[in-house]
């Protein structure tokens, strides 16, 4: 193999990895928000944000205290896909803005706002 190639494909690499760093970083950003973000009452509600790689869950959880999804997003290969699931059946009403401590829309807020971070990442890079 050329000294060229072996560079390239180094250089191919290292960008690989520097995507699957900045899309875990993302994802447990987003992940932290949602837990931050979502109204409290008994608490179930915010230990339901469940991560997974390659298909969301169907899973709810009992448990009050949320989970630590960081090594999901660790694990992602790059071409995977991520999924932050609540399945709680209440989740959307308050998305929706029954609860006053929280905003109406705050989980696609916290998804736009994700969305804006890394395209400007990616401009960043592409100069």
């Amino acid at each position: 193999m050329s000294n060229h190639r072996q560079q390239l494909e180094m250089a191919y690499r290292k960008k690989i990895k520097q995507t699957q760093e900045v899309i875990a970083k993302t994802a447990l950003d987003i992940d932290r928000q949602l837990v931050n973000q979502t109204p409290v009452d008994t608490g179930r509600a915010k230990s339901n944000w469940i991560a997974t790689v390659g298909v969301p869950s169907s899973e709810t959880r009992e448990s009050t205290t949320p989970i630590n999804n960081e090594p999901v997003y660790n694990s992602a290969k790059f071409g995977q896909k991520i999924f932050i699931t609540n399945n709680l059946p209440y989740i959307q009403r308050l998305n929706n803005g029954y609860s006053a401590k929280a905003p109406s829309g705050y989980v696609d807020a916290i998804v736009r706002s994700a969305q804006r971070k890394v395209k400007d990442i990616a401009r960043v890079e592409m100069k």
